[in-house]
């Protein structure tokens, strides 16, 4: 919800031709790519580096129990 408030707020600016705009639009610019890169980061990248450190921990402990039984 956050994400999209910022998003939505700060497309106009980015669409706008007005006074003022010429100096907003930089700063408007990496906050719209800021919010969307570090969203998809927390939907998918975040359980996804999860899942994998989940399978590694995994495989090391049958390495484990397999030299233990060894």
């Amino acid at each position: 919800m956050t994400v999209a408030a910022i998003v939505l707020s700060l497309l106009p600016v980015m669409f706008s031709n007005g006074a003022g705009m010429e100096i907003m639009k930089p700063i408007a610019a990496p906050s719209i790519g800021g919010m969307v890169t570090s969203s998809l980061h927390v939907l998918f990248m975040t359980p996804c580096l999860f899942v994998i450190g989940e399978d590694l921990r995994l495989a090391w402990q049958r390495r484990a129990e397999k030299r233990r039984a060894a």
